[in-house]
């Protein structure tokens, strides 16, 4: 079975789409072929420094090319990833390294020293890439090594990853998953989204949690779409990675919208309103305004239109369908926030 947690899926991708679809970071795309090689380049490094299937290796990196590029070179390998949070400290890390027995922890140039740090409080190795291709993997702290098992391709029953919970109300816990798992929650989510070869989707938040793993990244990866990846959330470069790259679909979260939030009124962005066929009370809404929606959004570029909070929000009893018809319809507005659920 060809997974879609696989190299070799990847270079299907690069032999379907050619130059069409991968990544775009930093101004610039990356087409599933240079991908792919880099993928494949790291996998066989890994297997140098004595990595093989069924160990899991610790996986600490932004929303940048080199966490795509360690979790499918893991996966090539037949190892098993565990993500960690870029937010976590030393001991944080270091705790989930015993707990899941980790073989090594690859991270990302911005992380050298908490990775280090926490590699020694564990004891195992420690290898540094650069957070954009190519990645020129590195050795930064030395271990004993471990027997391992020969690398292999990865099968539906094999463990894909560890996947810790927060610990905001304890300790952490480790879900395993496996390629199976995460086969069928690719395939539900591309479909219940309609995710097309077309889309251009932007990763704003971290893909260290899984389940935005699957809907951000695999799920675009799945159907040869254009994952964008956002190092960390800012209203503005959003937007201007929006316009540069013709992002089609920017899953955001409620909060990016409140009061508080990046798109709040004030904001630089003044993208505020939300189209839903059933709104929802907003929390910290401004006196006045008319409930606009809280839970997952996503912003429909294709009208390229905006609205302001107070106009948008006191338009939303309207059936969000004909509104959004309407607004595309009025030259006034630079930017149209649409749900989709």
């Amino acid at each position: 079975m060809l997974l879609p947690t696989s190299p070799a899926f990847l270079r299907l991708q690069a032999a379907r789409r050619g130059d069409a679809g991968g990544l775009g970071f930093a101004g610039r795309r990356i087409p599933y072929g240079e991908l792919a090689a880099a993928v494949d380049d790291l996998a066989a490094w890994l297997v140098r420094r004595g990595l093989g299937s069924g160990q899991p290796v610790a996986v600490l990196a932004a929303n940048e090319p080199a966490v795509v590029t360690t979790l499918f070179a893991v996966w090539g390998i037949g190892g098993v990833a565990v993500p960690i949070a870029v937010r976590s400290t030393a001991p944080e890390i270091a705790q989930l390294l015993v707990h899941a027995r980790a073989a090594a922890i690859l991270c990302d140039d911005r992380r050298e020293a908490v990775t280090r740090d926490a590699a020694a409080a564990a004891g195992v190795p420690a290898f540094i890439v650069n957070g954009d291709l190519p990645l020129a993997p590195r050795l930064l702290r030395r271990a004993r090594r471990r027997a391992a098992p020969a690398a292999r391709a990865p099968h539906a029953d094999a463990l894909a990853a560890i996947a810790y919970t927060s610990g905001t109300t304890g300790t952490p816990k480790g879900v395993m998953l496996t390629h199976a798992n995460f086969l069928w929650a690719i395939l539900a989510c591309a479909a219940a989204r309609g995710d097309r070869a077309e889309t251009v989707g932007a990763c704003l938040s971290p893909l260290s949690h899984v389940p935005v793993l699957v809907s951000h990244l695999l799920c675009r990866l799945l159907v040869g779409a254009t994952a964008v990846l956002v190092e960390k959330f800012d209203a503005g470069a959003t937007l201007e990675a929006v316009e540069r790259f013709g992002v089609t679909d920017l899953t955001l979260m409620g909060d990016f919208g409140n009061s508080t939030g990046p798109f709040g009124p004030g904001s630089a962005a003044d993208v505020t309103v939300a189209l839903s066929p059933e709104p929802i009370p907003f929390p910290g809404a401004p006196s006045g305004a008319e409930p606009v929606v809280w839970g997952p959004l996503h912003l429909d570029v294709d009208a390229a239109h905006r609205v302001s909070w107070n106009e948008g929000a006191a338009r939303l009893g309207a059936d969000a369908q004909a509104l959004r018809g309407e607004l595309a319809g009025d030259g006034r507005f630079d930017l149209l926030v649409a749900s989709r659920f």
